[in-house]
């Protein structure tokens, strides 16, 4: 386990560089985690209306680290720049810094290399794009944050640490018995409304059928009340919502869906999310087979005609089930949400365009009839900012049953 923590040896501050960002840029790499060198985890804090904290994380292991042969001493350079947007729409830019990272690591021990970046944000809504650079790679990651600094309830107000190693939580998912002390910004309230949903969500239908999304129903499984500053201890699966008022229902969530999550570990964690190329009697037929697992590697071995595709397709299928996890949950797992299974059966989109409030996935090249496009539209969730829609259309339901049938013959669909 990665459990060594370090604060950095060095923080430098250089000026940043002029260009902007533009809405029409391809965003498709955000979500080719596989595929890239680095890793960093970001979180944004608004400690007051005058400053922000920008705290960061990465694995040393996912560093290049260069032996000085003048004191033997091995030192991994990362240079971390920000530059803040009004939106996706648009190339002005309200502000701009950039640091270098460097830890020395004489041992090559594997730890984590934490820290964080105060940043004066005024009041408003932007978009906050983060370059992460190994200098002595010369390997670039990009990522991007939504800043919200108008609602004083949101989740941007809050800041999670694992009362144990003292790391700042950078996703919301827990573990069963992690313990956990919970900061709002907030210094005159003291104790936060808390509320326990234990909730079952059914996966999407297909993109082409259309539905009424049931509403969600608000009222809690049970309540408490969680004294700031206090460790919290996550007693069992489901989500719990922390709130400093009971007439809003915004707040800070924190969802416990599986032991690994995102990652697959059971049984039932491989079985799920085979419903998507699966009919209903199938399904069913294996869901209720004496030996799951046994019927689940038959399913593979058959579709692929031998065990070593059937490996690779395996592979291929459940590492975009841990990505759609890891990229898309909100009050439900990620490989449940209409992204979810888009990203599931179709693979990694060629073109992602994104604004505030929508993604256009593109597979194929842009503006050509014979490519596919995905629109998909976020709602307005109390529990998560992650929470998209998909604009379901009747002309998807020859695309979809060509992929699932490639799927069920044994060969992993790329469009």
């Amino acid at each position: 386990m990665r459990a060594s923590w370090i604060l950095l040896t060095s923080l430098i501050l250089l000026s940043a560089c002029s260009d902007t960002f533009r809405s029409t840029n391809n965003l498709a790499y955000l979500y080719k985690k596989e595929k890239t060198s680095l890793h960093p985890n970001f979180k944004i804090y608004h400690k007051n209306d005058s400053i922000s904290e920008l705290h960061f994380s990465m694995h040393s292991e996912e560093l290049l680290y260069v032996r000085n042969p003048s004191n033997n001493t091995f030192t991994a350079r990362v240079g971390l720049s920000y530059k803040l947007f009004t939106s996706y729409q648009s190339n002005e830019l309200v502000d701009s810094a950039a640091v270098v990272l460097r830890d020395e690591n004489p041992k090559q021990v594997e730890k984590y290399i934490q820290g964080k970046l105060d940043i004066k944000i005024p009041r408003g809504k932007f978009i906050l794009k983060l370059s992460t650079t190994d200098l002595n790679k010369n390997r670039l990651e990009h990522n991007f944050l939504e800043v919200d600094k108008i609602d004083q309830m949101s989740d941007q107000n809050f800041l999670v640490r694992d009362a144990e190693t003292k790391r700042v939580l950078y996703t919301a998912f827990v573990s069963i018995g992690q313990k956990l002390v919970i900061e709002y910004n907030k210094k005159s309230i003291d104790q936060l409304q808390g509320s326990y949903y234990d909730r079952i969500f059914q996966m999407p239908p297909p993109p082409f059928a259309s539905y009424n999304q049931q509403s969600f129903d608000y009222t809690s499984d049970s309540s408490f009340v969680y004294t700031i500053g206090e460790t919290f201890e996550v007693p069992r699966s489901g989500f719990y919502h922390f709130s400093p008022s009971t007439q809003r229902k915004a707040g800070l969530s924190l969802f416990q869906f599986t032991e690994l999550f995102p990652y697959l570990k059971t049984i039932e964690d491989l079985l799920y999310p085979m419903r998507f190329i699966m009919s209903r009697k199938d399904f069913e037929f294996l869901y209720k087979a004496g030996n799951q697992r046994a019927s689940v590697e038959t399913f593979w071995t058959e579709a692929s005609g031998n065990r070593t595709k059937a490996r690779s397709l395996i592979e291929q299928y459940y590492s975009r089930v841990e990505n759609a996890n890891y990229h898309f949950s909100s009050h439900l797992e990620g490989w449940k949400t209409d992204r979810g299974m888009i990203y599931l059966i179709f693979g990694q989109p060629n073109i992602i365009y994104r604004t505030g409030g929508s993604e256009t996935w593109i597979y194929g090249v842009k503006s050509n009839q014979l490519s596919l496009n995905f629109v998909f539209v976020k709602l307005i969730n109390p529990f998560t900012d992650n929470h998209f829609v998909l604009n379901r259309s009747p002309i998807y339901k020859n695309p979809w049953y060509r992929a699932v049938d490639e799927w069920r013959a044994g060969r992993a669909y790329n469009l």
